[in-house]
């Protein structure tokens, strides 16, 4: 697995109940094997937070479990749209005062 860091790859990395809504702003991911260009938004990251289920085929989900969470709470995978490279983005839930929670972005984990 390669491990990259999330600020070379993604153009938003934190995201905020109270300043951010679900659909806007957008965060932009490029794959670091093809370039090919994704949006991210406060409510994807929210739809994964804690969440154990894998978009990857149980083969590709088990090779990144071998390697663990890289100090992150949550996760969200996918297989790239053009290069078809198992992406996994491992990011940070986190709550707290004025009644808000928000995702920081750390790394993404690439199979092959």
């Amino acid at each position: 697995m390669q491990i990259y860091e999330a600020e070379n790859w993604f153009s938003k990395l934190n995201f905020q109940r109270d300043e951010d809504w679900d659909l806007h702003p957008k965060s932009v991911y490029t794959c670091p094997k093809c370039n090919k260009s994704l949006r991210f938004s406060f409510k994807d990251f929210d739809k994964h937070t804690t969440s154990s289920y894998s978009n990857l085929s149980d083969s590709d989900n088990q090779e990144f479990k071998s390697y663990g969470r890289k100090g992150c709470n949550s996760f969200l995978d996918f297989y790239c749209q053009k290069c078809k490279s198992p992406t996994k983005v491992f990011f940070n839930f986190w709550s707290g005062g004025r009644y808000t929670y928000g995702f920081e972005i750390k790394f993404v984990g690439l199979l092959r």
